[in-house]
């Protein structure tokens, strides 16, 4: 879906420790195992807000890019509540577009992308012939206009390819 971001949360981890991807570190488990009654997690996008007990999990989507403010609020066995909001970052999709110019010697490939953070971090050209080249500006002698296709990143990590030539 063109610009939508799943991701998996762990309820108490959205403290801004969550290095395993939706389990909660030691520390935070420590801290509120195991007597958490009901914690919900606001998506921020309007959508109907998520109810578990600790441990959970919860998945959820978002339709179009944006920030989206995650709020988890928690509540212990002695009745106490807290909550924390953490970003959610969901960035357009990116595409990639290249331009392809004759001159003198040879032809001139440039990549670029929208979409994504709109940085572009690197760029792999892979041709027919079954050579590549890194870069976002290259560089190929011959009279033939180059065939293949090109990878671009952005600073988020994020990928998409596009082809050029016939």
């Amino acid at each position: 879906m063109p610009g939508s971001k799943t991701r998996s949360l762990a309820l108490l981890a959205a403290v801004g420790e969550n290095p395993g991807g939706g389990v909660p570190s030691p520390d935070v488990i420590g801290r509120f195992h195991p007597a958490v009654d009901p914690c919900t997690l606001d998506f921020g996008d309007g959508s109907p807000r998520f109810t578990g007990r600790y441990p959970a999990l919860a998945t959820h989507t978002w339709t179009r890019p944006g920030t989206y403010a995650v709020t988890t609020t928690a509540r212990d066995g002695d009745g106490n509540t807290t909550s924390w909001s953490t970003p959610v970052y969901v960035r357009p999709p990116i595409a990639p577009r290249v331009s392809v110019s004759r001159g003198r010697g040879g032809w001139t490939l440039t990549a670029r992308l929208s979409g994504g953070d709109g940085a572009l971090l690197a760029a792999h050209w892979v041709f027919a012939d079954g050579s590549d080249a890194w870069g976002t500006q290259v560089r190929r002698a011959g009279a033939a206009a180059p065939r293949g296709a090109v990878t671009v990143t952005d600073g988020d990590g994020a990928t998409a390819t596009a082809s050029f030539g016939s």
